[in-house]
């Protein structure tokens, strides 16, 4: 009797042992990637590493987290890179399945809207909706109210507004037909 209860409590012990140990985490659009920049910058890279070389458009896909702010380049199931954006303020960024199309413009001004910015990319009607770097006056000097909410809440009026630097690197690297899905 004695051995059972003993043969009982070192099962219930080890039991738990194996119920605590921590799980391994696998990278999703879940879990920050631990290159994150801490402190969300406007104008310098989401995370210290390097930018991923060589983008496919068959291989590659960006996925953006309207709930999230964040867009993840994704290539099969591994995050590639994370950035931080600033998506359509009152759900004005379309949900759905797109791919980058052929609109880039190093410098675009919307005289409607009061504002512009470098580094577009079209992804939705060729320059109606695009990936650039957030907003600048006519002046070219960025509008810093909308700026420093990059990463935290939604302020555009459709696109997806990246950092400079982000910016800039997906301008030159993202190629045309590469997926785009927004959820």
């Amino acid at each position: 009797m004695i051995k059972k209860v003993w043969l009982l409590g070192v099962s219930l012990v080890i039991g738990g042992l194996a119920l605590s140990r921590p799980v391994p985490v696998t990278a999703s659009d879940e879990v920050p990637q631990a290159d994150m920049r801490e402190s969300i910058s406007y104008t310098k890279s989401s995370e210290v590493k390097p930018y991923p070389k060589h983008l496919s458009a068959k291989k590659d896909r960006i996925i953006v987290s309207l709930k999230k702010q964040r867009a993840y380049l994704k290539r099969g199931k591994k995050t590639r890179y994370e950035f931080y954006v600033s998506t359509g303020a009152h759900h004005q960024t379309p949900r759905g399945h797109y791919k980058i199309n052929t609109y880039r413009a190093p410098w675009f001004y919307s005289a409607s809207e009061r504002m512009g910015a470098r580094y577009a990319v079209g992804w939705l009607q060729g320059g109606l909706y695009l990936f650039h770097e957030n907003p600048r006056t006519l002046h070219r000097k960025t509008i810093k109210s909308v700026a420093k909410s990059l990463g935290k809440k939604p302020t555009s009026h459709g696109c997806i507004h990246l950092s400079t630097s982000d910016a800039r690197w997906f301008y030159h690297h993202a190629p045309t037909g590469m997926r785009v899905i927004i959820k």
